[in-house]
């Protein structure tokens, strides 16, 4: 008698997708429901932060990390997500600015 494998409800219910990235503009903010929403080209996407997602501000070695509420409308974003369970989940936002120095105003 063989039966086939089959993978337990607790592992199906946490398989994920790769992770994928999304380039855009910053729509809004939501600190309380700790979600952004972001426009690309072609569409809008709310994603939620997972707990533990990292936020940064600028590139390479002149960035800094950040939280949620420095982030404002209207700033270049790239997100790194991965879906779970039908939602688009942030594990790393880099906020693309293009001078991160102290005398920057925001």
């Amino acid at each position: 008698l063989f039966l086939p494998l089959q993978a337990s409800t607790n592992e199906q219910t946490q398989q994920k997708t790769e992770d994928l990235t999304i380039h855009g503009i910053v729509v809004s903010v939501d600190v309380g429901a700790n979600t952004i929403i972001v426009k690309t080209k072609h569409h809008q996407d709310t994603l939620v932060l997972e707990s533990g997602a990292k936020i940064m501000r600028g590139r390479m070695e002149l960035s800094k990390e950040i939280s949620l509420d420095d982030i404002f409308s209207g700033v270049q974003v790239t997100v790194t997500w991965e879906l779970i369970g039908g939602k688009r989940n942030a594990i790393k936002i880099v906020e693309e600015s293009e001078f991160d120095g102290p005398e920057q105003i925001r």
